[in-house]
């Protein structure tokens, strides 16, 4: 039976003058991921075999070690340098490019089965239904929410992949990701490259349900949970119900 693997990605330290980017005090992020890690760490064995955390900030782990203390042998927690690329390509560049460097040295991923789920998520986010998103998971080789509008998007929030699929389509995707270069989203991009492989790959478009997320906004801190964002997510889940095909 294929394993899932969680996969947290993680910038505890922000380089300066990172675009489209305001919560940017360490102390916040830590804490940030902390509570994810919390959250999180209550799932192993209940949907969720084991989690890869992978920070590309070279952060002091110290205090998310000690969060996984009694599960040393089901959490893998990495801090390496990955910010050696120019500022202006983005976060969803080095996002990806994190992934890369997760997929190819976890030594949990590395020992996976090439048929076991990596649940990508970035790591700040909690998600409040983590055991229904995940019960309800398929077994399909993608796994990435899909929009229509108000424009094509494909949410790079939390996407679901097998190892070998990783491997083969990808790697190395980041690349595309340069926002100076692209002049649009990463997200913008990722869906149009998914779209290019549509005869070749097995991609399931929705996730049922949306997931609902608990976190700061990276962009303007503003909170996942108030009304504004609650409102948001309420009429697309009221939405995805009656009208499943607008994808919005």
């Amino acid at each position: 039976m294929a394993e899932r693997i969680l996969l947290m990605t993680s910038t505890i330290n922000p380089r300066k003058g990172e675009p489209l980017l305001k919560r940017m005090d360490p102390v916040q992020r830590l804490d940030d991921y902390k509570k994810a890690m919390m959250h999180n760490l209550t799932f192993l064995g209940k949907g969720l075999d084991k989690i890869v955390y992978v920070d590309n900030s070279e952060a002091d782990l110290s205090e998310l070690i000690a969060l996984c203390s009694e599960h040393k042998n089901k959490v893998e927690l990495i801090s390496y340098y990955g910010l050696d690329y120019p500022i202006a390509h983005g976060r969803g560049y080095g996002e990806f490019k994190l992934l890369d460097y997760a997929m190819q040295n976890s030594k949990l991923i590395n020992a996976a089965k090439e048929s076991d789920q990596i649940l990508k998520i970035t790591g700040r986010y909690l998600m409040i239904n983590m055991d229904k998103t995940i019960e309800r998971l398929s077994n399909s080789e993608l796994l990435c929410n899909f929009r229509n509008y108000p424009i094509k998007w494909a949410d790079m929030f939390f996407v679901v992949w097998t190892k070998s699929f990783y491997q083969t389509w990808l790697k190395d995707v980041y690349l595309r990701f340069k926002m100076d270069e692209t002049e649009v989203a990463p997200e913008v991009t990722f869906r149009a490259y998914l779209e290019s492989l549509n005869d070749k790959i097995e991609i399931k478009k929705r996730f049922n349900p949306i997931p609902i997320l608990d976190a700061p906004k990276g962009m303007n801190n503003q909170s996942y949970r108030n009304f504004s964002n609650q409102s948001k997510y309420f009429f697309r889940a009221i939405m995805n119900r009656m009208f499943p095909w607008l994808w919005i």
